[in-house]
């Protein structure tokens, strides 16, 4: 969901991250690629993936990790 800062401010913006992942779905590193200019969706994309446990990967995934690039693009609609 939209962070809720990030809404009362008026901001929006679009974010990179890059998740790594074990090949059972452990989530091993989040770090952004491209940040906004805003924190609170920084922090807002970022968050839900620390400590997160995504679907496991198919049989012959790497068992170094599996790489996720993620680009998230918020559009607050002003009414």
């Amino acid at each position: 969901s939209y962070p809720q800062r990030a809404a009362a401010l008026g901001e929006d913006g679009t974010v990179r991250v890059v998740v790594t992942a074990a090949p059972d779905g452990t989530v091993r590193n989040v770090r952004l690629a491209g940040p906004s200019t805003s924190p609170s969706l920084n922090f807002g994309t970022t968050f839900p993936f620390q400590g997160a446990r995504l679907p496991a990967f198919p049989p012959g995934a790497d068992p170094n990790g599996v790489t996720i690039e993620l680009t998230v693009n918020y559009i607050l609609i002003r009414r």
